[in-house]
């Protein structure tokens, strides 16, 4: 199944930027998504390191990305800090395949543009997996 080329116009303060997108098929979007949610995995097995159980790991977890962040993202919604938040990030990277079916949306200003929402997320996912690698080797796990 072919996507079409679609564009993506922001336009802050009179300049615009305009990204363009070419999703040969379906699985480029499935690429995508995939990306995007590595650094959840990440934040998960480093609470598993930490806490050495893999339920309070998916609790914790759930806890902070699904009620914490979007608290936060809820609460300081125009702080400029709150683009780096994994929910934003996550948003950020998906947001323009909502222009799928001709349709131009416009970037809001709360969230990255798509490639360095993408960057951000390969530099979470590649600090938690290091630091869940550090702390799982300090680990005493015989005694």
């Amino acid at each position: 199944m072919l996507l079409r080329l679609f564009n993506s116009e922001t336009c802050v303060d009179y300049s615009c930027q305009t990204y363009i997108y070419h999703v040969p098929d379906v699985n480029n979007v499935n690429g995508l998504a995939t990306l995007v949610n590595l650094p959840y995995l990440a934040l998960t097995l480093l609470i598993t390191v930490v806490v050495r159980s893999t339920f309070f790991s998916i609790l914790l977890g759930l806890g902070y990305t699904q009620i914490l962040e979007f608290m936060l993202a809820g609460i300081f919604y125009s702080a400029s800090w709150t683009k780096w938040l994994f929910t934003n990030v996550h948003f950020s990277a998906s947001f323009l395949l909502n222009s799928i079916g001709n349709r131009a949306p416009k970037l809001p200003e709360h969230i990255l543009a798509p490639e360095p929402a993408l960057i951000v997320a390969a530099l979470y996912t590649l600090i938690l997996m290091t630091l869940a690698v550090w702390l799982y080797r300090r680990q005493d796990v015989g005694g």
